[in-house]
């Protein structure tokens, strides 16, 4: 398999099969936004709407009961630490009843302030979030499977940084 070297480390060529048509962030009062303002809350909500358009030759090999999800993962920057985990499953019948090969991802989740995370020797650390790395990725693995990290990985489709104010 080829692959490309990224500071010396190995990529393998991501096979994506999901492709992005549309990508929102909204606020609380669903208004379009670019960058997630806290001001003087302790957490916001923050929602993602986005349209994909699943490959017809995916699309013919999938039957309903197939996990098919499409994961977002939302951690923070600097630290690491998960702000969001959740996935959609994907509803396979109904897509191919309405003869198409769009499907609407909605995620709502909430975005803290401050972010304590535990480090060495039971002692927590609180950091401010300056922002949130957020990933679309398709996956047939359910969360708790092996290889769920590395099927997200090749399964990315949208990748993105989101500032906090």
């Amino acid at each position: 398999m080829d692959t490309n070297l990224y500071n010396g480390i190995p990529e393998y060529p991501k096979h994506s099969v999901i492709g992005l048509v549309s990508f929102q962030i909204l606020n609380e009062n669903d208004e379009q936004i670019y960058k997630i303002e806290l001001n003087d809350k302790e957490k916001t909500t923050v929602k993602i709407n986005a349209v994909a358009n699943i490959e017809p030759d995916l699309l013919s090999n999938l039957h309903d009961g197939d996990k098919a999800r499409i994961y977002l993962d939302a951690y923070s920057i600097p630290t690491g630490a998960y702000i969001a985990f959740q996935y959609i499953q994907l509803p396979i019948a109904k897509i191919k009843s309405e003869k198409t090969n769009l499907v609407n991802l909605t995620y709502e989740f909430e975005v803290p302030k401050n972010l304590t995370v535990n480090i060495e020797n039971g002692e927590s650390a609180t950091f401010p979030l300056s922002a949130i790395f957020l990933r679309l990725a398709y996956s047939t693995k359910s969360s708790t499977e092996m290889g769920i990290g590395e099927t997200m990985r090749i399964g990315t489709f949208l990748s993105t940084r989101i500032m906090v104010n």
